[in-house]
């Protein structure tokens, strides 16, 4: 099933499978947020994780998280609250600048 559904969507869906069926460990994303960016990367997860994750960040938006910290640079106005669609099974984890 994991062959065909890589093939059909041209996504490797691998590393997802690994993480959920051959683990018990729930993904973390950690991030940090000020007024001009967001930066976020997995941890709790197995080499190479790299699930898209769906946020609400000024609009819904994805993201392509892995074990290195990312950016996602910012405006200052408006509304910076950041939220994940809660479909995704993984934990959420706010880190000190």
């Amino acid at each position: 099933m994991k062959n065909i559904l890589i093939k059909k969507s041209k996504i490797n869906f691998s590393k997802i499978f690994d993480q959920y069926l051959r683990t018990i460990q729930i993904p973390v994303l950690e991030y940090k947020q000020d007024d001009f960016s967001l930066q976020y990367r997995y941890t709790n997860c197995v080499n190479s994780f790299n699930l898209p994750l769906k946020i609400s960040f000024k609009c819904e938006r994805w993201i392509k998280p892995t074990e290195k910290w990312q950016t996602l640079n910012l405006y200052p106005e408006g509304d910076n609250t950041f939220s994940v669609d809660e479909n995704f099974y993984i934990k959420i984890n706010k880190v000190a600048n």
